[in-house]
């Protein structure tokens, strides 16, 4: 051993093996030593056989109180569920002059009340996290009917509550209630479905859930609703279902009037879950559920675990408090073959105040015996046996931890010692003990820094990483010298890691590598680059090898040349990305609309290519179904499916296009014949057919869409025309038999009594104005205060009551303009009325739909400045994303919003079209988002991602953003969330002809959004 000299005195060193050793056997002979001194003293092994039954005892106490209060927290929510109910009864009752007692009389009522709870028992069910929820009806005689009682109501189930579908509730199945209701819910019907509550089916037992409740809480007026929630044994709906364990409450109007039932259930396999057999030490123990529904102090079993069971409790075991044999330990099956015991936990199901108190419910566990004893003899052999084997592993574990700390200490030394005197960066494997890895680690640190400071560059570009790389040419010895972050960022992989120098002209020939296009070498840039004197050149370069686009810098000083390579990769990609949304669709990568008109245009400007021709149009059918079924990401993948069939067009010359969210423009040309063109659509047609896409339930849902085809030149030698005759044969196929592709025909179309009834009724409506709008409000997404108001259109016509079927006829009659001109002059006279009248605030605006194809003339735009001069700077002109057809006529338009002081809203932002084109190209300053985007974002982390980004894209350019479409109160504070500035929705209020003012609901709901939004800010800081 070495010694060494401190404060005077010698000290002698020893292996670090022994310092370890040596207090780790010392330790555990003391442990040893005091464990079995406390228990010869305490006297613990005269405790253990009192031990064994106390933890049985703690057991069964520890899963009664998690049963306990599982049970009363799955009631908990059902209160508020039940006043929520009342409370919506009420209201719809006072406002259609309607009594409680008139529920058991009246059919129509009892749907609609039932209607308006589902949604909280969808609610219910989730919070509640039970397999039934459930409102049962007095629905009195209503549906009895030979000799069969039955009562109306809404029972729905969830099998598996583990797996929750909170989106569309395909996770749930109506048992009992209207097909109706299921279907505005979107729940499917169970297959054992009936739409009442079949009561002369069932046993007198098994309708205590709804009797009883309903007689109790007649009987005991007095008592609050808090206290009148019982629990059921389990018992099915029908013979055929599934039983439950239901709790229930009774629905109480406010005159007193009992009129329903409203609870929750919880299946077997579910309750099995909360009782597992396997909470045991051994497979000879079970739990069971058990009731003394009359206080007797004898419990019958209710539901029980484990295969066990039927040996420990018989018929004549008696559940009860009687044979005690210690403190909670009980004798049930004394002088049996298998001595069972038992421990009873009772459980507080109900409060002092509910007249269901002296029934009581209790957690039983029931073992063998024996086995349970078992542990006494165990525990005793065991603690001679581990003592010997914690004495034995403590003298393993002692070795093994010295050397697992002493082994990383010597191979650093070892490793130091081989090491001393190389230039290189020492490193170290890991040891797996974080303080001798902290040491090899600052030992690599301290080398690196040590290095780094000899590096002048590389301590230069240390400070970037932005994708950037640096080099410097020395003209004096033809050197060049590269930085570690451009061998990095070229992907050299024939030069060592780190900063290097190399010949210049190596250097060269690896740039020619890498600028495989020849851009800098036909450029002549490197050339140059030894000729420059106080001069900087600059040019970019795409490299098909690294897939990449580089920007490469130079400049020369004095007696060097610095260069720098940039990867501009992203700008390029994105410059393309605007470039290639401009003129295709983003979802299907078809042409758009624009491109698709400038096409067309381009080649009847040459109709000598054109020969025989025709233009297809197709709308997908079903897509409504799709989007309202499965969602809009589904949708989408159905018309991109529809999409990659209608790219076969392009193989025969085919332009294709997608015009609007499911309608698709093709148009073939150069064809001798119409039968060549007519295999060509047959081809696609049986391809469509055979195709299909795959949906959120796995089905396969094949695609279908209806088509009309015009042609040129039999039909007509102008596009436009050819193209409104396309749209007329399809619209014909839509109206009668969907799937079909049908060919114009002139005299159908001049022949067609609805279209002519049409286009009649229009004629009227326009030449008697007889149009009315309707004002939604837009409020502050601050303060709840008015904004503006949307004018809606409200065509005056039984024919035509749809503002889209209107425009829509409107275009085939060539009547946009006159349309346009009524919208500017009947929406602005009717608001500034509204004004005049102070039933809207002076400081609103009034959000106007302007039909973007349509450029009034200027004594009509003189007539509407001159009547409603006063609140032409409170005009909001709203232009759709997807209907920028004609890009001068919107110029026009937004002259004429600068000339008013009125400002622009683009409409439908962020329903998959040209979102970044839009903003550039019409550059609004209010945005309003589509409603398929914030419909569901409550509940969808996806729709709120695209809410914020759009938000944060819009800030930069100090755009006012508007979510539209907010119908739910989580939707509203998901909105508010996010940052939008406006909002407009059912929630807020629905369009009316003379506006109401913002409910004192709604603001303070607005306000205590923006307050809990700060509250999270200040947080989080």
């Amino acid at each position: 051993m070495k010694k060494s000299k401190a404060g005077g005195k010698k000290k002698v060193s020893s292996p670090l093996s022994y310092r370890i050793v040596v207090p780790m056997i010392m330790l555990s002979l003391i442990q040893m030593s005091v464990f079995f001194t406390t228990l010869a003293v305490s006297g613990e092994f005269s405790y253990i056989k009192r031990y064994a039954y106390n933890m049985f005892t703690e057991k069964t106490m520890n899963r009664k109180n998690y049963v306990e209060n599982m049970m009363n927290d799955k009631v908990v929510p059902l209160f508020d569920a039940a006043q929520e109910i009342n409370s919506l009864t009420g209201e719809y009752l006072e406002a259609n002059g309607r009594s409680a007692a008139e529920i058991s009389e009246d059919k129509q009522l009892n749907k609609e009340i039932i209607r308006l709870s589902s949604q909280r028992l969808v609610e219910l069910l989730r919070k509640s996290s039970v397999n039934d929820v459930f409102i049962i009806l007095d629905s009195g005689e209503l549906y009895c009917r030979d000799g069969d009682v039955k009562k109306s109501g809404l029972y729905l189930r969830d099998l598996d509550i583990a797996s929750d579908d909170r989106t569309n509730n395909t996770d749930i199945f109506v048992e009992i209630g209207s097909s109706d209701i299921a279907k505005e819910m979107g729940i499917t019907l169970d297959s054992e479905w009936s739409a009442h509550m079949e009561v002369s089916r069932l046993n007198e037992e098994e309708l205590d859930f709804y009797f009883e409740t309903l007689e109790t809480a007649r009987k005991n007026v007095s008592i609050p609703v808090s206290a009148m929630g019982h629990w059921n044994g389990f018992s099915a709906i029908t013979p055929l279902r599934q039983p439950s364990m239901k709790y229930t409450i009774p629905l109480i109007a406010g005159d007193g009037t009992v009129y329903g039932v409203l609870g929750v259930g919880i299946m077997k396999k579910t309750f099995l879950s909360l009782i597992p057999s396997n909470d045991f030490f051994n497979e000879s123990a079970c739990y069971i559920l058990a009731q003394d529904k009359e206080g007797s102090g004898v419990y019958t079993p209710v539901i029980h675990s484990g295969a066990i069971y039927t040996r420990l409790v018989n018929e004549n075991t008696v559940i009860s408090d009687n044979e005690k044999l210690s403190s909670e330990i009980y004798d049930f099956n004394a002088g049996s073959e298998i001595n069972s015991i038992g421990c009873i936990q009772p459980m507080h199901l109900y409060n002092s105040g509910s007249p269901y108190i002296r029934e009581k419910w209790a957690l039983v566990s029931v073992a063998d015996k024996g086995r349970i004893l078992s542990i006494y003899s165990t525990i005793i052999s065991m603690l001679v046996l581990s003592t010997v084997i914690s004495v034995v592993f403590s003298l393993i574990f002692a070795v093994i931890i010295s050397r697992r700390i002493t082994t990383p200490v010597k191979k650093i030394a070892v490793r130091l010692d081989e090491k001393m005197g190389d230039n290189g960066i020492i490193t170290f494997a890991p040891s797996g003990i974080s303080e001798i890895d902290r040491l090899s680690g600052s030992i690599t640190e301290l080398q690196i820094t040590v290095k780094e400071q000899a590096s002048r560059v590389s301590k230069i570009i240390s400070m970037v990483d932005m994708g950037i790389g640096v080099f410097m040419y020395e003209p004096r010895d033809g050197s060049v010298f590269m930085g570690e972050s451009l061998i990095k960022l070229l992907n050299i992989t024939s030069l060592p890691a780190g900063d290097t120098v190399i010949d210049a002209d190596e250097f060269l020939e690896l740039i020619n590598g890498i600028d495989d296009s020849g851009t800098l070498t036909t450029s002549g840039f490197i050339t140059r680059m030894t000729e420059m004197h106080d001069e900087s050149q600059s040019i970019d370069m795409y490299s098909s090898v690294l897939n990449r686009w580089f920007r490469c810098r130079v400049m020369a000083g004095k007696d060097n040349v610095i260069g720098l390579v940039m990867d501009v990769t992203g700008s390029v990609i994105e410059k393309k990305k605007i470039e290639y949304e401009r003129d295709y669709d983003v979802t299907t990568g078809l042409l758009n609309r624009r491109a698709y008109i400038n096409r067309v245009g381009e080649l009847f400007a040459a109709p000598e290519k054109l020969k025989t021709a025709a233009f297809l149009m197709w709308d997908m059918d079903n897509l409504k179904y799709v989007n309202d079924t499965y969602g809009h990401d589904f949708g989408d993948d159905y018309i991109k499916t529809a999409a990659n069939v209608f790219k076969l067009f392009r193989d025969y010359g085919g332009v294709v296009s997608r015009l609007s969210g499911d309608e698709f423009n093709i148009f073939l040309y150069g064809y001798d014949s119409k039968d060549e063109i007519r295999d060509i659509i047959n081809t696609v047609r049986d391809k469509m057919n055979e195709s299909y896409c795959t949906l959120a339930d796995g089905t396969h849902f094949r695609l279908r869409a209806s088509g009309g085809v015009s042609w040129y030149p039999d039909d007509s030698v102008s596009y436009e025309t050819l193209i409104k005759y396309s749209d007329f044969a399809m619209y014909t196929v839509k109206h009668s038999t969907k799937g079909r592709i049908a060919e114009f025909d002139l005299s159908s179309y001049n022949k067609d009594s609805i279209l002519i009834t049409g286009v009649e009724e229009m004629n009227r409506i326009i030449d008697e104005e007889s149009i009315k709008y309707a004002f939604q409000s837009i409020v502050s997404a601050k303060t709840g205060e008015i904004f503006g108001y949307e004018a809606l259109m409200r065509p005056q016509s039984e024919l035509l009551r749809s503002p889209l079927e209107f425009i829509r006829i409107a275009k085939t009659g060539a009547k946009l303009y006159d349309v346009e001109r009524l919208t500017w002059n009947i929406a602005l006279r009717s608001f500034r009325l509204l004004r005049e009248s102070g039933k809207v605030d002076k400081n609103a605006r009034v959000f106007v739909n302007s039909i973007s194809d349509c450029k009034m003339k200027s004594e009509d735009v003189d007539h509407i400045e001159l009547e409603n001069g006063d609140i032409l700077d409170r005009v909001v002109l709203e232009i759709l994303e997807g209907e920028q057809a004609n890009e001068e006529f919107v110029k026009a338009k937004k002259k004429r919003m600068e000339k008013w002081n009125a400002i622009i809203a683009l409409d439908d932002f962020g329903c998959g079209y040209n979102n970044e084109y839009a903003l550039i190209t019409l550059n609004p300053d209010l945005i309003k988002i589509d409603r398929s985007i914030i419909s569901g974002c409550d509940s969808d982390i996806s729709r709120q991602n695209i809410i914020l980004s759009l938000v944060s894209h819009a800030k930069l350019r100090n755009i006012i953003v508007l979510a539209e479409g907010v119908e739910t109160s989580g939707e509203l504070r998901t909105v508010i969330e996010c940052g939008v500035d406006l909002i407009q929705g059912y929630y807020i209020d629905r369009p009316l002809y003379e506006p109401k003012p913002v409910p004192d609901r709604i603001k303070e709901e607005i306000i205590s959004c923006q307050r809990d939004k700060q509250d999270k800010k200040t947080a989080s800081l």
